[in-house]
């Protein structure tokens, strides 16, 4: 019974939000959601197409909502990110660091510190860049200039896809530049690594001095 009353009450709020967006005929914000599930604004400002994420995830009548109130919804948006603070102009130490602190309840109190130490390094190469700047070319650069071992470089890459996921959901950025670079492959420095590769070329009676380093 409860089910019922919430469906009809939900089809009524439904069609009252249709029957006025039907009314608004010179819509000009446009109402989508990427493939993130995440609702997206998108209009034209002084003749240049802004792609704003809502920040909030789609449902259906959430997605009525916006759709009727678009352009409020859009202009208040556009204001908070190209008036206060200019999210294209937004560098990785700025926007990583609000990204660390407000992630923290996902980690315990010493992968945190050790996150933000890696933060710190890598701010070194990518903190006074622009988001919307940094690209995959830039982090292979970072990833084979480095003087760190494969394993810890990959650490340091998680550190790096946080803040580029998230950028990626708030519109900052288009796609995750480290997606497309492929991390380094991990050498073969343990005892239990050589000692591994020993046992594979003996069974396979091939001796490779390159496999074991």
């Amino acid at each position: 019974m409860k089910k019922i009353l919430a469906t009809n009450k939900f089809s009524a709020v439904a069609n009252l939000f249709t029957k006025k967006i039907a009314l608004r005929k010179k819509q000009r914000a446009n109402v989508t959601v990427n493939r993130f599930g995440m609702i997206v604004l998108d209009k034209k400002i002084h003749g240049k197409r802004h792609r704003l994420s809502s920040g909030e995830k789609a449902n259906p009548l959430r997605l009525l909502w916006y759709r009727y109130y678009a352009d409020e919804l859009f202009m208040s948006h556009y204001n908070e990110r190209f008036l206060i603070e200019s999210y294209e102009q937004t560098t990785f130490a700025v926007y990583g660091y609000k990204i660390l602190t407000n992630t923290h309840m996902n980690r315990n109190i010493f992968t945190q510190k050790d996150w933000e130490r890696k933060f710190e390094v890598l701010c070194r190469t990518f903190g006074s860049m622009q988001l919307s700047h940094i690209k995959a070319s830039d982090i292979l650069i970072w990833q084979n200039q480095t003087n760190l071992q494969a394993k810890t470089i990959i650490n340091y890459r998680s550190v790096l896809n946080i803040v580029f996921k998230f950028a990626v959901y708030d519109g900052i950025m288009p796609h995750n530049p480290l997606s497309v670079v492929p991390a380094p492959k991990r050498l073969l420095h343990t005892k239990r690594d050589r000692n591994a590769c020993t046992a594979y070329n003996r069974s396979t009676s091939k001796h490779y001095s390159v496999c074991c380093i």
